[in-house]
């Protein structure tokens, strides 16, 4: 059986609040965030904390379309359309991928340390927070 360990509770309690300056940060400048654990299905910026004591563990950030499009990529998918064919897919990447970058800068000028994070087979691309930025007040 396949297991991962978790961080110990230090660790998770420094990622919490990390992912609670994550989401400040993004809400100051006018990108809805919220944490998932407290908010699910809604449009904006979802964090997650992977409390995985491994590579992938840390907090995420991955952006959440409105559920028009979301319902429209699912239908797509069904019909087994690709991002080529479907108007859809082709605008969920495009924004995810955006998004994004936005996200990455909005961090980085918000003091913390943030790099893009793409994983096909778990997501759409993401955002990994790291930290504050080195040397940053």
């Amino acid at each position: 059986m396949f297991s991962v360990s978790r961080v110990p509770d230090d660790i998770l309690a420094k990622w919490r609040e990390l992912a609670r300056q994550t989401s400040d940060a993004l809400n100051y400048a006018g990108v809805p965030a919220y944490l998932v654990e407290e908010v699910q299905d809604r449009p904006g910026a979802e964090i997650t904390i992977d409390a995985g004591d491994d590579e992938a563990g840390g907090v995420f950030v991955t952006w959440r379309p409105s559920d028009r499009l979301l319902e429209g990529v699912l239908e797509d998918t069904m019909k087994g359309l690709r991002s080529t064919s479907s108007h859809n897919i082709f605008i969920f990447t495009t924004v995810a991928a955006c998004m994004q970058n936005a996200i990455v800068g909005i961090l980085w000028n918000s003091g913390l340390d943030a790099v893009p994070f793409n994983d096909d087979a778990l997501g759409p691309p993401a955002v990994h927070v790291l930290g504050p930025v080195a040397g940053a007040q």
